[in-house]
């Protein structure tokens, strides 16, 4: 009797999730963090879209942030994406100082800067 219950026990803990595991509708969910990052070139108005691999696109719409490409401390690059989907992100970048600002129109724009995208998606 003691070695039955022993068997059933073990076979139950046997085909249970392990601690950490996730299971939906008795199949393995998919638990992995999608990472991805890219230098982007600004056109004349600020713009720029990253088009992700098809080959391996993000399960679910990522969260995006910029790191500028040349560190300026007096004159820095902000950045907020004006679209985002599972195919592609666009974003809309500027100086963030008056003196940027107003250099931007006298001087020309920030073409031709680089930001650095990273993209981030946990299904």
């Amino acid at each position: 009797m003691r070695w039955r219950s022993l068997i059933a026990i073990l076979c139950v803990g046997a085909s249970a999730p392990a601690v950490g595991q996730c299971y939906r509708d008795g199949l393995p969910c998919v638990t992995t963090t999608w990472i991805k990052q890219t230098d982007v070139t600004l056109d004349a108005s600020g713009n720029a879209t990253w088009s992700f691999d098809p080959a391996d696109p993000p399960p679910v719409v990522p969260a995006i942030v910029h790191l500028p490409r040349a560190a300026d401390a007096t004159n820095p690059i902000i950045c907020n994406w004006m679209s985002r989907s599972t195919t592609s992100v666009t974003v809309h970048c500027w100086r963030t100082n008056l003196s940027g600002l107003l250099g931007a129109l006298f001087s020309g724009s920030i073409a031709g800067s680089q930001v650095t995208l990273v993209a981030r998606a946990i299904p």
